[in-house]
């Protein structure tokens, strides 16, 4: 049954832990990632980086590689070479040791222009592929069409969605991309799934209990859900440090997807924890705080 689980479980619970950068799908977030918007104001060839403007850090360096992946509306930015000043761009990556970013994607868009990104969840209810779209209907019931291209990766767990030719209708989908000058949504990111995948319950709160292979949450609206665990649970954390149910710790904040076993009793599908309540991100019992907790 769990191999049958769509993508959806693991964007709640990356979305939810990590925020979300332009077309970063859960499985490719790096782990401690980072994401930085602003515009480009100087490309050094030579050292492989660009500078860019931010609105709270002021200005950041870049660093690329050769598996930076760049990505643009129409396709036209390849690599460091095709960047300009005054670009407006979102970088999404690993944090260097001197405050520079070492980018994993680069989203770009054209000089004097401000990238609208957007982000729908909700039900396909229509497939064109001759004409590289699809409708959505979102969570509040407004029908929108999505278009696809070269740019737009497709996600799904099992690896069946490969392209819009995989989608079908009453699919759950959520979407990330850019809006055109037009207003058109043009997709980066498609991560689909069958409706009957979703899990029973999400849940956001702290954890205040552990025992044997089971944990107790509870959530913003004071309610305690016991969640229990098994081989078949995946684990995330912003700092790579929770891996495994052992990893857990009472205090720890946590976003939780699971199916219902009976009532206020859940098994764990999917858990993305930070650090402990009053404690930093990344700081643990016995070290010196290491940074601002999610």
């Amino acid at each position: 049954m769990w191999k049958k689980r769509g993508i959806l479980i693991a964007v709640v619970v990356s979305m939810m832990v990590w925020g979300t950068g332009v077309a970063y799908a859960a499985d490719e977030q790096p782990p401690g990632g980072e994401r930085a918007a602003g515009k480009i104001v100087n490309i050094d060839l030579g050292a492989s980086s660009f500078t860019i403007n931010t609105l709270r850090k002021g200005e950041l360096t870049v660093i690329v590689s050769d598996t930076t992946q760049f990505r643009s509306r129409e396709g036209e930015i390849e690599g460091l070479a095709d960047l300009e000043a005054g670009m407006p761009v979102i970088v999404a990556g690993i944090p260097g040791s001197s405050g520079e970013i070492l980018a994993e994607v680069v989203a770009v868009g054209k000089p004097g222009e401000r990238p609208t990104r957007f982000r729908y969840r909700g039900e396909i209810t229509g497939v064109a592929p001759d004409d590289g779209t699809f409708t959505l209907k979102t969570l509040v019931g407004e029908e929108v069409e999505i278009r696809v291209g070269d740019r737009t990766r497709f996600r799904s767990r099992d690896g069946s969605i490969q392209g819009i030719d995989d989608l079908e209708v009453g699919m759950l989908a959520l979407v990330q991309g850019l809006k055109g000058s037009g207003g058109e949504l043009n997709s980066l990111l498609v991560a689909a799934g069958n409706a009957e995948d979703r899990p029973d319950v999400r849940a956001i709160g702290v954890i205040t209990a552990i025992e044997n292979r089971s944990f107790t949450l509870e959530t913003r609206q004071g309610r305690s859900l016991m969640f229990e665990v098994d081989d078949s649970t995946k684990y995330r954390s912003r700092d790579g440090s929770v891996t495994s149910f052992e990893d857990l710790e009472v205090g720890m904040k946590a976003v939780v997807a699971g199916d219902e076993i009976d009532t206020g009793h859940y098994k764990a599908i999917a858990v993305g924890a930070g650090a402990p309540q009053g404690a930093l991100q990344g700081e643990r019992p016995g070290q010196a705080p290491a940074g601002p907790g999610i």
